[in-house]
């Protein structure tokens, strides 16, 4: 992970929280700290999808200021993909009961291009009205 040198004393990779799939950090900034996941989500192991979800809604409890970035392959319409698939439905029913995304909302803002389709699969979370970013 490269991190600019002025911000390598305010940051702490969090092991305790961080699995094979999620890297958790902490910013310290200004006497306060904000928290940020980094997540991949094989698109071929739905109940592994589901453990993910699960467990960033779980290590996100009593945190404000937390934003989760990641290749969830999670689709659904209602963010502008062209269709919804069961992994945009455990996102919907997980995190996004607390969270919202603040990325990729205009219509047809494709993250994700090859020869056999695209889709809004790479997302950012945050809690409502939240300041971290």
């Amino acid at each position: 992970m490269w991190v600019r040198n002025d911000l390598i004393r305010q940051i702490s990779i969090l092991e305790a929280k961080s699995t094979k799939h999620t890297l958790w950090v902490k910013l310290h900034q200004s006497g306060k700290h904000k928290y940020f996941s980094v997540t991949y989500s094989n698109p071929n192991n739905r109940p592994q999808h589901e453990c993910i979800v699960n467990r960033l809604k779980q290590e996100s409890e009593g945190i404000d200021e937390v934003v989760h970035i990641g290749d969830f392959n999670s689709r659904f319409t209602s963010i502008g993909d062209s269709s919804n698939n069961s992994y945009g439905t455990v996102l919907q029913q997980g995190l996004l009961e607390d969270f919202e995304i603040m990325r990729n909302m205009a219509r047809h803002k494709w993250t994700y291009k090859s020869s056999t389709g695209k889709s809004i699969i790479d997302l950012v979370l945050t809690r409502p009205r939240s300041k971290v970013c």
